[in-house]
């Protein structure tokens, strides 16, 4: 999930930047150039060991689609950033079907978080009480201890049961059976699908696997003049281990989604097209 949403938020900073500079991509460039010379200095020659994970990704491929591959290539397309959206499918692919099993889809997620949200309000609730109670009857039993009583009585009775903000760090420390952190797991649990929700309206995506086949679909598209509907539909079908998706289904795929999704992540393509020239 972190990878993918990474890119993203990179993406949207870039175009600022791009439009302003004699060189679009200045900040790229450098940002390459600073890669290289820290991996030189540790003995790495980054552009080999780039262009030898590009044919990585490639050789993944089944045979058809390496042939699409290359004929991409020919067209215009970098391999470098053609590998990036290969590998973003492969990613997204995983991560979308692990999802989809974990969490359902959408609508089942606004349910889980309702349901998440009024268990765990619930629970802080009847922890306030029995907090309450517990302290009263404690207080009681050490009538006879005056300066312990005195301290005691310093204490709200509900801070006894004050669950304390959304802590992931420390949420590992605290006991598993205390009512106080089974609130804030819950609460925690709904904020991840909270953010999940967040994201995905964001990006106009659906899903993960749906802004990777728009990427592959926009950056050829941009870098070629064409759609190449045919190479396209055949890499996401090899990664997808998908042989039923062809050209149709694509070309299906992009008149219901491809518009949505250009208007709020042109600037993702634009940082593709930029890695491939800088890392040319």
């Amino acid at each position: 999930m972190a990878a993918i949403w990474r890119t993203v938020a990179i993406g949207r900073y870039l175009p600022s930047k791009i439009t302003r500079n004699s060189d679009p991509f200045s900040d790229l460039r450098e940002l390459w150039n600073l890669l290289c010379e820290i991996q030189t200095g540790r003995g790495k020659n980054l552009p080999t060991a780039t262009q030898a994970w590009g044919t990585t990704i490639r050789g993944s491929l089944l045979w058809e689609a390496q042939s699409c591959f290359d004929k991409l290539c020919s067209a215009g397309c970098n391999p470098i950033s053609l590998a990036i959206v290969v590998w973003l499918l492969k990613v997204s692919q995983s991560f979308a079907e692990n999802w989809r099993i974990v969490f359902g889809f959408a609508r089942r997620r606004l349910q889980i978080i309702a349901s998440l949200t009024k268990t765990a309000s619930l629970l802080e609730e009847l922890h306030k009480s029995f907090g309450a109670i517990i302290f009263e009857n404690q207080k009681k039993s050490i009538h006879n201890a005056p300066g312990l009583l005195g301290d005691l009585a310093s204490i709200d009775p509900l801070s006894m049961g004050i669950v304390a903000p959304i802590s992931f760090s420390e949420l590992f420390k605290a006991s598993p059976v205390n009512p106080a952190t089974t609130i804030r797991v819950l609460r925690a649990y709904a904020e991840i699908l909270r953010g999940s929700l967040t994201i995905a309206g964001d990006v106009g995506a659906k899903s993960p696997d749906a802004l990777a086949k728009y990427l592959i679909s926009a950056y050829v598209k941009n870098t070629t003049g064409e759609f190449h509907d045919s190479e396209v539909s055949a890499l996401i079908g090899s990664v997808r281990d998908d042989d039923g998706y062809d050209a149709t289904a694509h070309k299906m795929w992009r008149s219901r989604n491809y518009q949505l999704l250009d208007k709020r992540n042109s600037s993702l393509v634009e940082a593709l097209i930029g890695i491939g020239i800088v890392v040319a």
